[in-house]
């Protein structure tokens, strides 16, 4: 199998740990007193017990919780953040919490610089981009699930709007990626399985865009395959054992995988129409991923056939197509949407208006295909299980 590389920028990735020892060798090894923790409020207890270890060490904690689902709150933590002067800030959590952590770092240089500025998301890009060799606090990543934010600088969140905005450009991410990644699986063992497993589709997603994408390489391709032979290893432990350590740890291995070759990519069309598709009807990425993976795969499926030939034999069946396969899998998962009804805030009356107002530009920029227009946008929504077996 391919070596899975450690992402520019970071100095290490630690799995099957325990994230409070870690935290705090990291903290004594560089000499840092104030910490700044950010997570889910579901993990309170965690947060509460690394917050009491840290205090007993000498450490000064503050903790913030404002984050929600997509990174709406990001403008609270922020402030905290900021008015704390933090050295270091520690994201325990899901991927909003890890993306919304970068944001964060990029607020306290910026208000170290002028602590007049306005907490907007506008202002935060436009000063970030005038100021990019500025050196931010880092960042003590500890995952709970698998939406892999912490293994790239990029920085995506929902604004007040319904729109996904963010720091992607490649110039703009050099200075935001974690400089540690701790995964400990305890972390989330409890956590539900919409959110589990959607972010565990979130990784199989990686890691099939990476092997489509236009730009896919031999290393890519690599690294895509072996992310999706372990992912489906421990989806296999999972289904039996939601709380199965051994599974949690090959499937954030296998994520590990996917998204560093997704990440060298860059992003691809069925990344970006997912994320459209999630601001525009409060759909959790993960159900995103079930609801529409398969569909773009089978969109892509002539312009990729010896590409989707390998996805279909690292999931077990050479002669299927990839997208039945990545359904199959899907289906697999416990609790997650099968069908757009299963959903309530997404209304397949506005499809043709979602569709009307996607960028078929960037589309065309991403994809292996070409979109004509808003019709194939359309094609890709109304697509049927019967069609892609």
């Amino acid at each position: 199998m391919a070596e899975t590389p450690i992402p520019p920028g970071c100095e290490n990735v630690k799995i099957n740990i325990n994230f409070m020892e870690e935290v705090l060798i990291e903290c004594n090894a560089k000499s840092i007193n104030k910490v700044f923790i950010m997570s889910n409020s579901s993990l309170s207890s965690k947060v509460d017990a690394l917050e009491k270890m840290l205090v007993e060490n000498g450490k000064q904690v503050t903790k913030n919780y404002d984050i929600k689902m997509g990174g709406l709150g990001f403008e609270g933590a922020c402030k905290a953040a900021a008015e704390f002067r933090a050295e270091v800030v520690v994201s325990i959590g899901t991927g909003a919490i890890q993306d919304c952590a970068k944001i964060v770092r990029i607020w306290i240089a910026a208000t170290t610089e002028d602590s007049s500025i306005e907490v907007t998301f506008e202002k935060l890009i436009e000063w970030h981009s005038a100021n990019l060799s500025q050196k931010l606090v880092g960042q003590i990543a500890c995952p709970s699930v698998f939406a892999m934010a912490e293994f790239t600088g990029m920085a995506g969140t929902q604004t007040a709007d319904g729109k996904k905005a963010g720091v992607f450009a490649p110039d703009q991410i050099k200075n935001t990626m974690p400089t540690l990644i701790l995964f400990d699986p305890t972390l989330g063992q409890d956590s539900p399985n919409w959110l589990k497993f959607g972010t565990l589709l979130r990784s199989v997603d990686h890691s099939v865009e990476a092997i489509t994408h236009k730009k896919a390489s031999e290393t890519t391709t690599a690294l895509g395959v072996k992310a999706l032979a372990l992912i489906q290893e421990g989806l296999k432990l999972l289904t039996e054992d939601p709380k199965s350590k051994d599974g949690m740890c090959k499937v954030f291995e296998g994520g590990w995988a996917g998204i560093s070759a997704y990440a060298s990519i860059y992003y691809a069309a069925g990344h970006w129409l997912e994320n459209q598709f999630s601001a525009r009807y409060s759909v959790h990425q993960g159900s995103c991923s079930a609801l529409l993976m398969w569909r773009i795969l089978h969109f892509h499926k002539q312009d990729t056939a010896e590409a989707q030939k390998l996805i279909s034999k690292a999931l077990g069946d050479p002669d299927a197509s990839a997208a039945k396969l990545v359904k199959d899998l899907i289906d697999s998962c416990p609790d997650l949407p099968r069908k757009y009804e299963d959903v309530e805030s997404v209304k397949q009356d506005d499809f043709e208006e979602f569709a009307k107002i996607q960028q078929i530009a960037m589309l065309n920029r991403l994809s292996p295909r070409q979109f004509t227009d808003f019709n194939d946008v359309l094609s890709i929504l109304k697509t049927t299980y019967e069609e892609v077996v």
